[in-house]
């Protein structure tokens, strides 16, 4: 995801932090980091990971949405948008994704319910990006970027739950 951002950082001067994380020490440092107070401009987090149904992974290790529950914390997430940019880990029932938005306190959860091709996938973020930026509202821009390109976004499985 790396060159999409710096596309849209040299093109649209976005800011943006790229971080590799590959413990679930160094995801738990980097996701209080994100909801701290002095982070409240990143209002997106892309956590790009292998997926599976309702999880992310690191290594061997599974994260459900009950355990990042747990490293977000109560309330943290306030105003925030999680990308999961990885395989079918929104590949669940969407009450169960709007019961983590509403612990977190996040605006929405965006992620695939199948495992498209990466090209696809990157060509998508710049796009979705692109209207996260634009919009200073992340409801607004994701109910503007789902009313123009749903066709693209169905293709690859995209599911945007909104709290």
């Amino acid at each position: 995801i790396r060159p999409v951002l710096q596309l849209l950082h040299e093109h649209y001067k976005v800011p943006f932090i790229h971080r590799r994380i590959g413990t679930g020490e160094e995801l738990d440092y980097y996701l209080e980091k994100w909801t701290d107070e002095q982070y409240a401009n990143y209002r997106v987090g892309y956590l790009g990971f292998h997926g599976t149904e309702g999880k992310i992974w690191l290594g061997e290790e599974g994260y459900d949405l009950d355990r990042l529950e747990g490293l977000v914390g109560r309330g943290r997430a306030q105003g925030k948008c999680f990308y999961f940019g990885s395989c079918h880990t929104l590949d669940l029932h969407p009450a169960r994704v709007t019961r983590f938005l509403r612990y977190t306190g996040a605006k929405a959860a965006i992620g695939h319910t199948i495992a498209p091709y990466w090209t696809e996938v990157a060509a998508l973020s710049l796009i979705l990006f692109d209207y996260l930026t634009e919009y200073r509202y992340t409801k607004n821009a994701l109910k503007a970027f789902k009313r123009k390109h749903h066709g693209l976004a169905d293709s690859l499985g995209l599911r945007i739950v909104i709290a």
